[in-house]
């Protein structure tokens, strides 16, 4: 039996992790959740998610074991069985049989343990495996550059590849999957890495692709500058210059822009000429406020971290390191704040949640989606807290 847990540390990657569990967070070309999945295809899977997940969890897999975690589980555990972190990031297959055990990422990290019914034998004994780990906000940018090239497939060209396109580098790092359509007029640069263009996507002119980067199923950029190690997710539209950031499913960044080192939740627009800082003027590290706690990261360049459903004007300036909760709706002068609650729609006022939910309907009827009964309770759960 495999069972997938989060723990405390899920708080820190808020808001990321307002309405997904750890294990849906994108890092390379997969989540946790979908390398757990390619480990072990035919076992029975297990997912321990917060109580408020558990409903639009049952919705998103309905061929896995859902089970709120604040429920008592052992009676599950009825023979020898992996737990494993949903921060987990495995790079081989850790044995579902064998002697009770822990087990450490490659910095030491603890990301599953192995038991059988019962007591474990005391102490158990730490193994060090093939896989990375993340706790806070400011880990996922640098591990996506690690994880990236480690992913990519072979090199194979399925879907439409124009004459007309200009390729640096060796073909044989390009891929181009059933369905994709890579237009004349555009620049694929290999000379660094993979590119991975993945099915259905469509490159439009006259944009250019540095690898290592990856374009999302159903994605469409236009005219844009894609450089190393950009992330993007399925179903997005994409227009500007993107660096070294990751974009889950769902994004509009149609427009002029700049994104760098950042990390974007689903369902998220970001209007005509919204740019983000990476790189503060005094060249010193990045600095996070979250909540009443401000945070070096120790890194150089990072970003933004943006939840679900938020909304940006045009032109708007988001600071080096800002930190900008589920739907939110930014619409400011100058730099926006670095901090801003779920909900948030101007100081001292909160976006009121039927007109959120109904926003949320509207954007979401333009890509052919709904929003489920649990995904909307969810977001009620949400906007009833403060913050």
């Amino acid at each position: 039996m495999i069972l997938i847990y989060e723990d405390d540390f899920y708080k820190n990657l808020f808001p990321l992790t307002y309405l997904h569990p750890v294990f849906e967070l994108r890092v390379g070309l997969f989540s946790p959740l979908e390398r757990i999945l390619k480990f072990y295809p035919s076992s029975a899977l297990t997912l321990l998610v917060r109580e408020e997940l558990e409903e639009v969890m049952r919705e998103r897999y309905p061929n896995l074991n859902v089970i709120a975690q604040k429920r008592e589980v052992s009676d599950l555990i009825k023979e020898t069985s992996l737990f494993l972190s949903g921060r987990a990031l495995l790079l081989e297959k850790i044995p579902p049989e064998g002697d009770d055990s822990l087990f450490l990422s490659q910095d030491g990290d603890l990301i599953g343990f192995r038991i059988k019914k019962g007591k474990a034998s005391l102490p158990l004994k730490a193994e060090k495996v093939r896989a990375f780990s993340f706790k806070n906000l400011w880990d996922l940018i640098p591990l996506n550059e690690k994880l990236l090239p480690l992913d990519f497939p072979k090199g194979k060209i399925e879907g439409l590849l124009d004459k007309g396109v200009i390729i640096l580098g060796d073909r044989k790092k390009l891929f181009v999957g059933k369905g994709a359509k890579v237009f004349p007029g555009n620049v694929l640069n290999l000379e660094k890495g993979f590119i991975y263009i993945d099915e259905g996507a469509e490159i439009f002119p006259f944009s250019y692709l540095e690898g290592p980067c990856y374009i999302g199923k159903g994605t469409k950029v236009f005219g844009a500058k894609i450089r190393q190690f950009a992330n993007i997710g399925e179903e997005c539209r994409i227009g500007g210059e993107i660096e070294s950031s990751i974009l889950m499913a769902f994004v509009n960044k149609y427009h002029e822009g700049f994104l760098g080192h950042s990390y974007i939740g689903e369902w998220v627009n970001l209007g005509a000429g919204t740019n983000n800082s990476d790189l503060k003027n005094n060249y010193t590290t990045v600095k996070i406020q979250i909540g009443r706690k401000r945070i070096d990261t120790g890194q150089l360049k990072l970003g933004c971290f943006i939840g679900d459903h938020v909304k940006t004007a045009i032109g708007t300036r988001i600071p080096a390191g800002a930190v900008i909760g589920i739907f939110a709706n930014i619409v400011a002068e100058g730099f926006c704040p670095k901090s801003l609650p779920n909900f948030y729609w101007r100081e001292g006022q909160r976006w009121e949640m039927e007109k959120a939910i109904a926003t949320a309907r509207g954007m979401m009827a333009r890509r052919g989606k709904e929003l489920t009964k649990g995904e909307e309770s969810l977001i009620r759960y949400y906007a009833q807290l403060k913050g």
